[in-house]
């Protein structure tokens, strides 16, 4: 179970309202599209991390989880998304 960061929590209330519940954002990232796997590697400059990105079409829901720390990290809704951008998967990619 992943666990939900502070900063999880207050997008969540402003992005899709109500508190989170865990037990039910879990199972939206288990029923979720995995768009992005999360990548760990050390470099001579240092330590490279990128997030692992979940998409749930039916939800209009993109959550990021850092599976290293074992936590979601953040999530957007299709109303807070940039202009011009979608949550249809052939334009994803370029948001």
């Amino acid at each position: 179970m992943l666990n939900l960061t502070r900063h999880f929590q207050n997008n969540w209330m402003k992005r899709v309202g109500g508190d989170p519940d865990p037990e039910k954002v879990n199972q939206i990232v288990r029923e979720a599209i995995r768009v992005q796997k999360g990548r760990f590697a050390k470099t001579y400059s240092g330590i490279f991390k990128t997030l692992t990105i979940y998409w749930h079409p039916p939800l209009g829901l993109m959550l990021t989880a850092d599976h290293h720390k074992n936590t979601l990290v953040s999530v957007y809704s299709n109303e807070n998304m940039p202009e011009g951008c979608t949550m249809n998967f052939s334009e994803l990619m370029g948001c």
